[in-house]
């Protein structure tokens, strides 16, 4: 079970997630894979096997556009894997750093 972050909470049902208030409202479409909870008013989330952040409005902040999430926020930089790279990702979804991994 989740606990409540910036007044929601995250649920399932067949398969999708989405979040839920206080008073059990969705708050968001059930439309999504895979979430985690909101922190600093972003909320990392997958759909169509891509990973990106939404903020509370369910606006794309980061584009959904990442294989998968590396490291949470630090120094207000993210880190992703996306097609044998390493991409930084600041919270306004702009790359600042790109590592290339592949040979």
């Amino acid at each position: 079970m989740c606990a409540f972050s910036e007044g929601v909470v995250a649920v399932e049902n067949d398969s999708q997630y989405s979040f839920i208030d206080n008073r059990g409202q969705i708050v968001l479409p059930l439309s999504y894979q895979f979430v985690l909870p909101f922190a600093e008013e972003l909320a990392l989330i997958a759909k169509d096997d891509k990973h990106g952040y939404i903020n509370e409005l369910n606006e794309v902040v980061v584009p959904l556009a990442y294989d998968y999430p590396l490291n949470p926020f630090v120094d207000d930089v993210d880190t992703f894997v996306k097609d044998n790279q390493i991409v930084y990702v600041n919270r306004q979804g702009d790359v600042v750093k790109i590592n290339d991994f592949s040979d």
